[in-house]
């Protein structure tokens, strides 16, 4: 028996022989926390990673960002396709930001979209709070440019997307059977420690990071 075959049998041996954990059974008996704990959680593992977060009910988010971003607000914003949410930003911007539509291949305009875009707006399909992680899934109206590419990056999520833990997401939004061409976990800006180990920010991404949670008038600390 060559050394492979012997390890492979061992782990075989092993199998066979090791208790099966359920995994469903053991997350299903764990209390699952209120939406303000969830809200809190995912909020404060953000912030420990350099994010902005603001909590907000649906008719204060945007007034409230535009007030963060009125001293600079982005001339462009690149957003994913058919997304109503940038609208409402732009709304409370008056007018001084303009929208762009990820609609053409990026070979068509790639100079303009890494030159003139200031800011990009995408909505998060879900949240972790353990890991303070926002999931986007990317498709063809949402393009994963949108969150890599400009130095500001924008994220809007309901906070009744914000899951307690991984298994938890997964189930709710059915990734084991419908899985998205590709999700992607975003936890704070772009940061690298490669040159002398110095931390430096917006390398291989976005700078900044804010990122907008909007609750029901009343809950997790926001005002009715």
């Amino acid at each position: 028996m060559s050394a492979r075959e012997a390890i492979l049998a061992r782990l075989r041996a092993t199998a066979a022989t090791a208790p099966t954990l359920d995994v469903d059974a053991y997350f299903a008996h764990r209390a699952v926390p209120a939406l303000e704990q969830r809200v809190a959680d995912f909020a404060r593992r953000l912030e420990s990673q350099h994010a902005d977060v603001v909590v907000a009910d649906k008719s204060t988010w945007a007034t409230r960002l535009a007030g963060i971003l009125v001293t600079e607000p982005p001339r462009r914003l690149l957003v994913d396709c058919g997304c109503a949410q940038a609208g409402e930003l732009v709304a409370a911007l008056d007018g001084r930001t303009e929208t762009v539509e990820f609609a053409r291949p990026i070979e068509a305009w790639k100079e303009e979209l890494f030159d003139a875009v200031d800011a990009g707006f995408s909505v998060a399909v879900a949240g972790v709070a353990d890991l303070g992680a926002l999931v986007f899934a990317s498709g063809p109206a949402a393009a994963r440019c949108v969150s890599l590419v400009p130095a500001l990056h924008i994220a809007w999520i309901d906070a009744a997307k914000i899951h307690p833990d991984l298994h938890s997401a997964n189930r709710a939004e059915r990734w084991s059977t419908a899985m998205p061409t590709n999700l992607v976990f975003v936890s704070g800006p772009s940061k690298t420690s490669d040159i002398q180990q110095t931390v430096a920010y917006g390398a291989h991404g976005p700078r900044r990071l804010i990122v907008v949670v909007v609750v029901p008038p009343g809950r997790a600390g926001v005002p009715g």
